[in-house]
Parts: structure tokens; sequence; C-alpha cells
């Protein structure tokens, strides 16, 4: 990956290292290595009804365009626990073993989707004889709670070094699967309901996959080379809580936005550091930054930001100098008297 800068990832035990990058112009479209067979798997209550499937329309329908072909997966989709998960992992499998023995396959899920094609990749890993040929299997999840970098059961996901190259897609604020992790910030926890609600099930629709906007990491295996799972971060220019106020969103989120994005993003210790907390322009990433690794709660931000992130490294410094400066105001008056 190009223009790539390296950080510490948000667990030593999942993300040992991360090669993060803001796609440049007229990168490489990340669908093309993706198998042209797609099967579909929905979000839960979806996939159950049969005859509703949105997953197809979502990242603007673009793994299914020609010469791709999106084929639905029907599962019971209640997001009831692991056990429908793996009956729609059954499913999935039945429908890979149906195809011509090598064909190029890419699972493709929303949220419980995606935990159903991880279900499948772990039983694949426990079991490699009678798993496919990893060169012939993609994948791509989006909103994914099980995702190991803010998904809300990010202990049950993959690690780096999963055989099986995939996409996971994060919108950021959606409550499933960018998850805050500040016990003691009720406004993030807030904010991150309103996005289950609405980012997490209309928020993929419209999501370019190649815009360099989003920004792109790849935790490194444990022997530092990269790993197989490409993390797609996309920013979100409207909190779900201003979206959840309807038509009067346009209207009150120039005016909250700076107000609350920096207080709901200090509950966030993501690798990539705060996003969108500043309107200043961000500085061109350069070519190749190399980011010492640090203890994560010592982690403010990575060095160099990419272009859709501007990092606030201070705040709480900045806040404190308005008082510091009347206390000493207030001190060489009273030594005047």
């Amino acid at each position: 990956m190009k223009t790539v800068i390296s950080a510490v990832g948000v667990a030593a035990a999942v993300l040992a290292g991360a090669n993060i990058s803001a796609p440049a112009a007229g990168a490489a479209d990340l669908t093309s290595d993706l198998g042209p067979t797609v099967l579909t798997l929905e979000g839960g209550l979806v996939g159950i009804q049969h005859l509703l499937h949105f997953t197809p329309r979502q990242l603007q329908g673009s793994l299914c365009k020609a010469p791709k072909t999106c084929t639905p997966v029907d599962y019971p989709a209640w997001p009831l626990g692991q056990y429908f998960n793996n009956l729609g992992s059954d499913e999935l499998i039945s429908a890979i073993d149906a195809l011509p023995a090598g064909t190029p396959v890419t699972p493709f899920g929303h949220s419980q989707g995606g935990q159903v094609i991880y279900t499948t990749i772990r039983r694949w890993v426990a079991d490699p004889v009678n798993a496919p040929d990893p060169s012939q299997v993609t994948w791509v999840s989006i909103g994914n709670p099980e995702n190991a970098f803010g998904g809300t059961k990010r202990q049950d996901g993959l690690p780096p070094d999963t055989p099986y190259k995939g996409i996971e897609v994060i919108k950021q604020y959606d409550g499933w699967a960018d998850y805050p992790t500040g016990k003691m910030n009720a406004l993030a926890w807030l904010n991150a309901a309103a996005g289950k609600n609405n980012t997490h099930v209309w928020g993929y629709f419209d999501v370019n996959l190649n815009d360099p906007n989003n920004i792109l990491w790849v935790p490194d295996k444990a022997d530092g080379t990269p790993g197989n799972i490409t993390y797609v971060f996309v920013p979100n220019d409207t909190l779900p809580l201003i979206q959840a106020t309807g038509l009067l969103a346009p209207l009150l989120n120039p005016i909250l936005d700076p107000i609350l994005r920096p207080i709901i993003e200090s509950a966030y210790d993501r690798p990539i550091g705060p996003v969108g907390v500043s309107t200043k322009p961000a500085a061109s990433v350069p070519a190749r930054v190399s980011a010492t690794p640090r203890p994560v709660a010592a982690r403010t931000a990575v060095k160099a930001a990419p272009a859709a992130v501007t990092v606030q490294r201070a705040l709480s410094a900045a806040a404190s100098r308005p008082a510091a400066a009347q206390r000493t105001g207030r001190t060489a008056a009273r030594g005047a008297r």
C-alpha cells in the first residue's frame, strides 16, 4: 500500500501494528481484487424475509456492478446470539460448495451478515482440510459488530493473519462498529446509541469505497508484515445525535458540531487519532512516515494525519490556560494593593 503511516493498533494482541493511509487520487480500485461471484448476506431482521435484499445496494452498489454478479444468501438473520450466526454460516458454506470448483467468490455482509462471514472464516481456519483455498475467497464486511477495531463485540473478531483476505468498512459513529471506549463520556454513549439506529442502518448506502477522504489501515501480522484485513474508516460529517433532529440537522450541524464533536471524540481511542475535530487544513501526507510505537494510553494521534483527519492534541491544556491567566491576574492585583 502506498502513502502509509505506521501506528500502534488498538489492541496489541489483535492489531499488533497498523499501516495507515488516505487513498491517493487515482489509487487502485479496492474492489479490483474481489471475486466476480458475490454472495450477499443481510443484517439482522432483514435476511429472514427472503424478499428484501438491501446489501447489494450498499457501497453505492459497486460490488454488484458488471462484471460482478450478486446472489443473496438467505439465512435466519436474528441478532440473538451465535446460534443464528452459525446457521447463517451453514447457508454460506452450502452456497460456496454449490459453485463450480475453483470459482473465485466474495461473501459480502452487512452487520450480522459480517458476523456470519467471520464465523465461517473461523470454521475454515479450524478445519483447513475441508476449507476452500484462500486464494479463491475474498470478503467484504460493513458495520460489523465483531470488527477488531471498534466493534461492540470486537473480542470475537478476526486476527490480522487470517488466511482469507478481506475488507472491513466502518462508518464513523456507527454505534455497532465504531463504539466509544470512554466510560464516563455520556455524550459519546448517547451519540453511539443514535448511531446504532441511523448511521448503522442507513449510513453505508452512499459510501464510496475508493473515496480519497476514507482512511485505510492494515494491521500487521506478528512477523511485522501486512496482514490480510484492510480496514476502511469512513468519516462522518454529521453526528448521529444531530442527524436525529431530521430536517433541522442541516441548520444545527454547523453550530453544534464544533461544540459536541471534540467532546465525543475524546471518548475514542483509535490508532488514527481524533477525526474531524477541527476545520483547519490538515497537513499533507508524506510518502512514508514511521511513528514510534507508544502505549495506547499515551498516544494522542497519528503523526502527520491524513487529509480527512485533523488532530487536536491538547484540548484540556488549551481549556486550562484562561483560568490560569485569571489566577495570575488576581495574584498581581493583590500584590499591588
